[in-house]
């Protein structure tokens, strides 16, 4: 294949960006994950996503493939290793990313991250938040994408105590 973008910015159905290399190697469920090589067999990423679309239009496209590049995933590699042993901090919930903060605030709510789910005896279970909760702020921060709320979780080690402002049926609150 042929690599079109070396710093090319994507956007996930998570909100998380990255920049990959694009190219045009087939990659199809099952070798997400593999290497992708120069011709010289040198590693120089990562197969990590694809584009495709299902439109029967002309303007339909597929294999439009995007990799981690090599020096990027042994940065990664080496914070996982440096951090080994290490538990990371952790709230317990997940989030439902279809509420972007124009959604909430189209539907009268404010800003924030909408908890779909609560991991049971987690540290945000613990601390009783709750499905359908609107957590806004994190340590006074405001959350307007996940992008915030995980910035901010990584400040913090496994143990750590925040403070979370919750928007809860009308009512602000603030949990530990």
């Amino acid at each position: 294949g042929i690599i079109s973008a070396k710093d090319r910015e994507v956007t996930f159905d998570n909100n998380n960006t990255m920049k990959l290399l694009q190219t045009d190697a087939a990659i199809n469920p099952g070798n997400s994950g593999g290497a992708l090589v120069d011709g010289t067999g040198k590693l120089i990423g990562i197969n990590s996503a694809k584009l495709a679309s299902s439109s029967s239009s002309s303007t339909s496209f597929e294999g439009m493939g995007f990799a981690i590049p090599s020096n990027e995933v042994v940065e990664i590699c080496d914070r996982l290793i440096n951090n080994e042993g290490k538990k990371a901090a952790y709230l317990g919930v997940t989030i439902d990313m279809r509420y972007t903060t124009d959604v909430l605030q189209s539907m009268g709510y404010p800003q924030g991250m909408v908890v779909s789910s609560v991991v049971e005896n987690s540290p945000a279970g613990q601390a009783g938040i709750q499905g359908g909760d609107i957590i806004t702020a994190m340590d006074g921060t405001e959350l307007t994408s996940y992008d915030i709320l995980a910035s901010e979780l990584a400040k913090h080690a496994a143990g750590d105590q925040v403070t979370l402002e919750v928007f809860r049926l009308g009512q602000t609150l603030n949990v530990t």
